[in-house]
């Protein structure tokens, strides 16, 4: 929903709202003076609905929509009605009693009918705030699912025009044949590497979630394989503590960054440090290369720009990114709450 439009609705029902409010006033023969008490408890009515609704709108709902829990919700309730009788009994049978000697209710109304009775008449701010939080909510979903799937299907191609370009099978062939050639043992590992990127490439990738196990795998036979057309593997150092493998993740969202490294880091002066660790459910990721002084390809590959709007999408404020780049060194430090 555009901005204007939002802004539209909320005028439209404060407007509608006050007017049932001051409806008797403005439409009596005689109406009442503006300072009159029945127009200075339907302000301080009109007030104590306008605080309690974008108290439920900016803090309540957002706070407990992001936790999906039923007790969550059930609680964010009881605190929105809460604060409208506690602000309202505060106003009108306090504040005003004390300074122009008038209140709402007559005097010696017990709390508890007080209570009971501002039930009903908070309902209306609290439940209207959710229906308008939520209407703007759904449409704002709607619009960035699109834009996932857009950026789904840009990670899509871009892992295959990566990994399935003509450039990378052939140097991975060639680096395979020089294997068999020399009889070595690495031969049959570098061509169960190749065969694990094929199959995440054509299965795994179309999925919204796969287990880390495969996410961390597939970074593994990547790293393996590059590691076969560079002068000093030894410079790739990969290090994982997982404690569950089978947490879920979005596909694709490490692999950029290592492949970055390979893109613009300089493994020949300094090492490319990755570490990969889990405590209880959240995920945190490492990364430290140095920057090469050439200009490397920039055609191949999903893209670090494509990634933090897909963790922006999938995992909101669920995780925290932080890349330093310091003009000699490349750092990532990523955590998610998966």
């Amino acid at each position: 929903m555009k901005k204007k439009h939002l802004i539209f609705i909320h005028l439209l029902y404060w407007a509608l709202n006050i007017f049932n409010q001051f409806r008797d006033e403005i439409l009596s023969e005689k109406p009442s003076q503006f300072f009159s008490n029945e127009y200075m408890l339907g302000y301080s009515f009109v007030f104590v609905s306008i605080v309690t609704f974008y108290f439920n709108y900016c803090f309540v709902l957002p706070k407990i929509f992001r936790k999906r829990k039923f007790l969550y919700f059930i609680g964010g309730i009881c605190i929105n009605f809460f604060v409208f009788i506690l602000l309202r009994y505060s106003v009108e049978e306090l504040l005003y009693p004390a300074i122009f000697g008038f209140g709402n209710y007559a005097q010696g109304t017990p709390f508890s009918f007080y209570f009971t009775d501002n039930l009903y008449y908070g309902s209306t701010a609290i439940f209207m705030s959710s229906v308008i939080w939520f209407l703007d909510y759904s449409i704002k979903m709607d619009k960035e699912n699109k834009i996932l799937q857009q950026e789904k299907s840009l990670a899509e191609n871009s892992l295959l025009k990566s990994q399935i370009n003509p450039h990378f099978i052939f140097n991975t062939l060639n680096n395979i044949y020089s294997l068999v050639n020399m009889n070595s043992e690495k031969s049959l590992t570098a061509i169960e590497k190749l065969g694990d990127l094929l199959r995440f490439s054509s299965n795994e990738i179309t999925k919204d979630f796969t287990s880390l196990e495969n996410e961390i795998r597939y970074v593994k036979s990547y790293l393996d394989l590059e590691s076969l057309r560079i002068p000093n593997p030894e410079n790739i150092y990969f290090s994982k503590n997982i404690a569950d493998h089978n947490l879920k993740i979005a596909p694709m969202i490490l692999i950029p960054f290592v492949e970055n490294a390979f893109k613009h880091g300089d493994l020949k002066k300094d090492i490319l440090e990755i570490s990969v660790k889990t405590e209880g459910n959240v995920l945190y990721f490492y990364q430290r290369n140095k920057i090469s002084s050439h200009q490397k390809d920039e055609s191949s590959g999903i893209g670090i720009e494509n990634v933090k709007k897909r963790l922006h999408l999938i995992y909101s404020e669920k995780h925290h990114l932080n890349i330093e780049n310091n003009g000699e060194f490349f750092i990532i430090h990523l955590s998610i709450e998966l």
